[in-house]
């Protein structure tokens, strides 16, 4: 029995030797080239930085590819070619057959259909869900809604609700050219990417205006006697975006305007005239301690203008600045004329009182605007 059980195991182990050590069990070498293929930094901000503005300077040149063109037979003994790309866009998947993305082989998901090489693909692509077979892209889902309907019927759509600076990025990214559009659609969205080109360049110039009026007047600051307390209250005054409290005095001033156009609507009613023992309307209504607020409110505001403005010469010559003058002077003149017993006082008030109102009306205009 013990000389049959020996020379079963020289059957099973003729190589093994007594005294000699078990082969050591090599690691498989491709482990590492799996955890580079399937691992893939985020980098999906990376062309947002370049300039889309050209429609079509861009698209015209081609791609620089070290691979031929790939050929139908080659889509076709695919071992995927009846299955579906799983493209995921900002959390909304979409089912791409791979002959149609392989239609258009210099677009983005043209090239994720025909590469072969997995590693290839994941640069292409934001991230990678391995159960799944999903290649993730941190893109807008809504305009990709039109490049998945290209790859379906061959023609790029364009709505109008959609922005044409991100649109031309997006395009840009996928790989997808203008050209691809419809005519009538192409020309539309062209008179809207002119205007818009219209409208950032007057807001450029704009703000490059302020900017330098900004810089000007922060020189003529620095010059003047108290010259940072003068700027920040000429700054409160005259820029309400410019802080919370310039805000803050913006909403205040176009308050007591509706206060004064309140006042004055309310002046036309004889009922809220006071009366003469004879019962007729004396010019003088009930509200006139609400009118005097708002006149003294006025007052102090082209005040803290006038000794915070860095140009005496600029502000005297200001239109707003003269009108908001003579809106404050006929109250003034009136409280001066009450300490005088004229017999035509009583005559004249009412005017006066409707030159007031109506001057601070056309000044105060531009801020309830």
């Amino acid at each position: 029995m013990l000389t049959h059980l020996r020379a079963r195991s020289r059957s099973l182990f003729s190589s093994y030797k007594p005294g000699s050590q078990a082969p050591e069990v090599q690691e498989p070498a491709f482990h590492l080239d799996l955890i580079n293929t399937f691992i893939k930094p985020w980098n999906s901000m990376q062309d947002l930085s370049r300039d889309i503005y050209d429609l079509y300077a861009e698209y015209e040149r081609e791609e620089v590819d070290d691979r031929l063109p790939v050929s139908p037979s080659r889509i076709l003994r695919s071992p995927t070619k009846h299955l579906n790309l799983n493209i995921n866009v900002g959390g909304t998947l979409y089912l791409l057959p791979y002959r149609l993305a392989a239609r258009y082989p210099k677009t983005r998901i043209g090239r994720l259909a025909t590469y072969t090489d997995h590693s290839r693909k994941l640069d292409l692509c934001d991230d990678y869900i391995v159960h799944s077979n999903e290649f993730f892209f941190d893109r807008d889902p809504r305009i990709f809604h039109n490049i998945f309907n290209f790859y379906r019927t061959g023609v790029l759509s364009i709505k109008d609700e959609l922005c044409p600076h991100n649109f031309l990025e997006e395009i840009h990214y996928w790989g997808v050219r203008i050209k691809y559009s419809q005519r009538c659609c192409r020309i539309s969205f062209e008179e809207r990417q002119d205007e818009l080109n219209e409208q950032l360049k007057i807001q450029k110039e704009l703000m490059a205006e302020a900017l330098q009026l900004e810089v000007e007047n922060k020189a003529a600051f620095d010059h003047m006697t108290l010259g940072l307390i003068r700027r920040r209250i000429w700054n409160l005054m005259e820029k309400p975006f410019s802080s919370i409290p310039a805000k803050l005095m913006g909403v205040a001033s176009s308050f007591f305007v509706l206060v004064s156009l309140v006042a004055m609507t309310l002046n036309t009613v004889e009922e809220m005239q006071y009366k003469t023992p004879s019962g007729q309307p004396s010019g003088r209504f009930y509200g006139e301690n609400a009118e005097t607020f708002c006149i003294c409110f006025f007052t102090l505001e082209y005040l803290l203008r006038l000794i915070s403005t860095p140009d005496l010469k600029c502000f005297g010559r200001s239109v707003l600045n003269t009108v908001d003058l003579i809106a404050i002077l006929p109250h003034y003149l009136q409280m001066i004329l009450e300490c005088f017993e004229d017999k035509d006082f009583h005559l004249h008030s009412g005017d006066i009182e409707t030159v007031a109102r109506v001057g601070k009306v056309q000044s105060r205009g531009d801020v309830c605007v």
